[in-house]
């Protein structure tokens, strides 16, 4: 949730088309400052929120499952909207965890005491949404590996079954049962 038209946006698309290209980004636009920012941004997440409930009704795996509320840095009274009753109480009513990320990491608003989380700057946000790709990209090999581990755990197991099972057959075979009639 943020301006379409401010830089913001562009901070937060450039650091998720790094860390995370594969991360599908849902932009909600408000204005973030001036008469009416206070309604539109709780709005605007409202709105997300009815989004997000529609895609997981519909199974859609993709769901959006945060919201990141940004606004570049200002003064204290560009930073006003965030500070509005009408959005905080948006923010406390949201299903969607909120991620705040509002001016820079010196601002502290209310949107940022009210919210799940806080971040000091937007890309920051971004970044912490991200996953680690070296982690993402690890973790199939991982899987194999652990694969492969319980795979040989497992033979080895079944290999013991098998030799006592043999030694079991000897005791009892029929070649045994010959050389004790024989005897």
């Amino acid at each position: 949730v943020t301006s379409r038209s401010g830089a913001v946006l562009h901070d937060v698309v450039r650091v998720l088309r790094v860390s995370a290209p594969q991360a599908r980004l849902l932009l909600v636009h408000a204005p973030v400052q001036g008469a009416g920012a206070p309604e539109e941004l709780a709005d605007a997440i409202r709105c997300a929120n009815l989004h997000a409930a529609r895609e997981v009704r519909a199974g859609n795996a993709a769901a959006p499952s945060v919201i990141l509320l940004a606004r570049g840095g200002g003064s204290s009274d560009d930073l006003a909207a965030f500070n509005s009753e009408v959005l905080l109480r948006a923010i406390a009513a949201s299903n969607l965890p909120v991620l705040s990320a509002v001016g820079h990491e010196s601002d502290v608003t209310l949107a940022d005491l009210v919210a799940d989380d806080r971040a000091g700057t937007p890309s920051i946000a971004a970044a912490r949404l991200s996953p680690n790709l070296e982690l993402v990209r690890a973790r199939p090999l991982q899987l194999l590996g652990r694969a492969y581990q319980e795979m040989r755990r497992r033979l080895s197991e079944h290999a013991a079954e098998l030799r006592q099972e043999v030694r079991s057959l000897r005791t009892v075979g029929p070649d045994t049962l010959v050389a004790r009639e024989e005897e």
